[in-house]
């Protein structure tokens, strides 16, 4: 067995000890330890572990841009696994970026941001985030997630449960919203009350 096979099926196994489900027709130390026909790399079925999709995206992408084509460095088309290796690096420096790792970290970040950039006009801002409704969203714990830590992260993206909508949203995320049109209301009565004395003057 190719040296390079070998390592390669040592890092799939470290990234997901515990997601890697190897199909019934053998075990996952029969297929480590086979002779792969044609230097083929035997890969589980997807799982729903937010990891596994997204190092599969990564990975696919990798095989759809290389398949077939020259690599400058051997002069030989891309193998398999060299494709693999390069969908492994990829995934590694994705895995060190920050993300969300919690529905608190998310509302804390995304109340911070809006309060920061906008001041008195934020808690109108963060209502009418919270309340819109987008198809895309980022989802606590994904690679992605770390796009809401971008310039302007909270107001480019939504995450799944905080600013995707009323319908959808988390026991964390809805304590902000109630406690922001809490706020909301108490700044219409006051300005009402400004209005009403300046009236009687």
């Amino acid at each position: 067995m190719s040296s390079n096979i070998k390592k390669i099926q040592n890092e799939i196994s470290e990234l997901f000890p515990d997601k890697l489900e190897i199909p019934r027709i053998a075990t996952k130390k029969e297929i480590m330890n086979a002779e792969l026909d044609n230097e083929h790399i035997e890969f589980p079925e997807p799982t729903d572990s937010f990891r596994y999709r997204e190092y599969m995206e990564i990975r696919d992408r990798i095989f759809k841009k290389y398949d077939g084509k020259i690599n400058p460095r051997t002069k030989k088309k891309y193998d398999e696994v060299t494709m693999v290796q390069m969908a492994n690096d990829n995934y590694r420096k994705l895995l060190n970026k920050k993300r969300v790792d919690s529905m608190k970290e998310a509302v804390k970040h995304f109340s911070e941001f809006y309060t920061s950039k906008y001041g008195k006009d934020a808690i109108k801002r963060m209502i009418k985030d919270m309340e819109r409704k987008r198809k895309e969203t980022l989802k606590v714990g994904s690679l992605y997630s770390s796009r809401f830590y971008g310039k302007n992260g909270p107001q480019d993206y939504d995450i799944d449960g905080l600013d995707s909508g009323l319908d959808n949203m988390n026991a964390e995320s809805m304590k902000l919203y109630k406690s922001l049109k809490k706020k909301s209301r108490k700044t219409r009565k006051s300005k009402k009350t400004k209005k009403v004395r300046k009236s009687k003057k």
